[in-house]
């Protein structure tokens, strides 16, 4: 298993693209969550992981991220 705490933003992204293909959502969901805490989310990426916490019925994440997504984009 690959450790995504010492990869580069990109190689996350990449990994939870792949993980996101495999199905393998919780561990896509740990690496969106690891491009949040360095603040390299993008705007569709903050989407996806509202919508997967929303698909797995987890409201208060959903919206935990979707609040986060508007107060970095609309500065």
């Amino acid at each position: 298993m690959t450790q995504i705490f010492n990869m580069e933003p990109n190689e996350v992204r990449d990994l939870a693209r792949e993980y996101l293909q495999e199905g393998v959502t919780s561990r896509a969901i740990q690496c969106f969550e690891r491009l949040l805490w360095l603040g390299e989310l993008r705007r569709y990426e903050y989407l996806r992981l509202a919508a997967i916490y929303n698909r797995q019925g987890n409201e208060t994440n959903a919206k935990r991220v979707l609040g986060r997504c508007i107060v970095t984009y609309n500065n």
